[in-house]
Parts: structure tokens; C-alpha cells; sequence
């Protein structure tokens, strides 16, 4: 205090090896919790056909759940039961009359003024804990937010030259994944892994 030592010690700090407890300062990012495959959704075909006619769809709540159990290209099981929320789905290069679309095909969440969101309920117990979509934004740079399971990411793909970027979500085990854009999104695949058991 005031440059004077008011403490003095020949030892400050003791050790002993071999002498152990609980960790003072725990790892503030731990591993993520081991997961395996449950199911892949292949988008990249969808708005080929059915819908080559140039026509926007818009599945209302509980569709898009239906339409994503004929999608599983990955994965033994699929417990998807249902969904909630709109999505709509558009050509990928019909917005801007293909000045803004990235060039591969898939599911568009989301518009130009408005964001987008669907939640897709599980099976209870099927302990979610990480979701991969296979995805890029409408724009270049892009500057649209994806959140999966309350944790929010931007793609570094967007615009014409896009291609599709594999971006990681990984949260608590839960039975219900919500999906939300704060604009456009374009999926071409949605991977969804499940907690392995002990």
C-alpha cells in the first residue's frame, strides 16, 4: 500500500503434488456432448419439381413436417412428428429475376422484408442436440441471420456466386428445434444428430 509491502511471507503460496480438488477455474467452453446422425433432409431438388411451374408455396403448420419425412436421405430412424409455423418456398433464382439468388436449388425461409420460422417437434426423448444446415444467404455480402436452437449464426455465402456452406448448431438436448431467419435463407439440407446414449 503506497509502495510499502505489507505483506510479508517466505511462502505465499503452498503446494503440495499430489494433492488435488475441484477445479477453480472450469473449462468455460466444454466439450460439445457426442452426438450421432439421426436424419438428413435433401432440399436441393424440391423446387425443381414438384414446383417447376414458377409458382411460390407456402406450407401452412404441420405440412412442411410431412413434407420433410419424404426428404430423409441419411439417418435409420426419423421421429419428426410435426411442425409449426409457415415456410415458404421459392425458386432460388427467381427472386430479383435471378440477380440475388444463390445458384443452387432448395427451401427460401424468409422474404425480403421479413424473416421466416418453423419448429419442428420430435419425439419426446429424442434429445436434439445439434442441427447442421446445409445453406447461404440471398444477398452478397450477406447479412442474413440464421438462429437453430435459440443459438443465431450468419452464413459467409450469399448472392449469386453462393455455394452451399455447412453451418454447425450445436445446444441442449431438446425434442423441439426451432429454425428462424431475420430474412432469406436458402437450405439445400438440414441435418439433425441426436444425443448417444451412455
Amino acid at each position: 500500500y503506497n509502495a510499502d509491502l505489507e505483506l510479508v511471507s517466505v511462502s505465499l503460496i503452498s503446494f503440495t503434488p499430489g494433492e488435488g480438488g475441484e477445479d477453480p477455474d472450469p473449462d468455460p467452453d466444454p466439450d460439445p456432448v457426442e452426438s450421432t446422425l439421426l436424419a438428413t433432409y435433401d432440399l436441393s431438388d424440391q423446387v425443381r419439381t414438384p414446383y417447376g411451374d414458377g409458382v411460390n408455396t407456402k406450407y401452412t403448420v404441420g405440412e412442411f413436417a410431412t413434407f420433410l419425412k419424404t426428404k430423409v436421405v441419411e439417418g435409420g430412424t426419423d421421429k419428426l412428428v410435426s411442425s409449426s409455423g409457415e415456410t415458404n418456398v421459392y425458386y432460388a433464382e427467381q427472386s430479383g429475376d435471378g440477380k440475388y439468388g444463390p445458384q443452387f436449388n432448395g427451401v427460401k425461409f424468409g422474404s425480403s422484408k421479413a424473416g421466416g420460422s418453423v419448429t419442428l417437434v420430435f419425439d419426446e426423448g429424442t434429445e436434439i442436440v445439434k442441427v447442421v444446415a446445409g445453406c447461404a444467404g440471398w444477398a452478397s455480402p450477406n447479412a442474413d441471420i440464421l438462429t437453430i436452437g435459440g443459438v443465431a449464426k450468419t452464413p459467409t455465402q450469399g448472392g449469386v456466386e453462393a455455394t452451399v456452406e455447412a453451418v454447425d448448431f450445436s445446444f441442449t438436448a431438446r425434442d423441439e428445434v426451432t429454425i428462424s431467419t431475420n430474412k432469406r435463407i436458402i437450405f439445400s439440407y438440414i441435418a439433425v444428430y441426436v444425443a448417444v446414449a451412455e
